[in-house]
């Protein structure tokens, strides 16, 4: 998600590191639709006690179909998601603080209706979803998949602060 040829330019990578501000993210201009079985893997350092997306599948209006934030506030990561049919958010928490300036690597993988919080290769936390997490497909003004931040119909917001290495998705594999 993080190559220069797949975004919107808005961040330029500093040879293989992009740096977030904490005023803008990286819209990815190709991605696909999710399956029953994803992942998403982040090699990340967040700033010391900031707040922000990591990732955020949505319309351009910010009806999230899923998204990943982190949390100094409440030491937490939240996986946010509605399930098929549904334009209920739901969200389950992993107990986790990544926003202390160190380095993480972080794996989210969902298998069906089961979600995996790993952290520098320690589960956090697993939980049950309430069903098969939505996808709203290919890439449009309807479909935006952003790091770094979340879209929203009242501007972006909540966005990222510190450095990402890598950030992938995986479309079709709980890893």
């Amino acid at each position: 998600m993080l190559d220069p040829a797949n975004n919107n330019g808005a961040i330029t990578p500093d040879g293989k590191v992009v740096r977030f501000g904490g005023t803008t993210g990286l819209l990815v201009t190709r991605h696909g639709a999710i399956t029953s079985r994803f992942s998403v893997t982040l090699d990340l350092m967040q700033a010391a006690g900031t707040n922000g997306y990591l990732f955020a599948k949505a319309t351009a209006a910010g009806s999230r179909y899923y998204s990943l934030y982190s949390s100094a506030t409440s030491r937490s990561v939240i996986f946010y998601y509605r399930t098929a049919g549904s334009a209920t958010l739901r969200n389950v928490r992993f107990p986790v603080n990544l926003s202390d300036g160190a380095q993480h690597a972080v794996l989210l993988s969902v298998d069906g209706t089961v979600a995996t919080l790993r952290v520098d290769a320690e589960t956090v936390g697993q939980a049950t979803l309430a069903g098969l997490v939505d996808d709203c497909g290919a890439p449009s003004a309807a479909c935006q998949l952003v790091v770094g931040q979340r879209p929203s119909a009242t501007g972006n917001f909540l966005f990222f602060t510190g450095l990402m290495t890598e950030a992938r998705l995986f479309t079709a594999t709980a890893l």
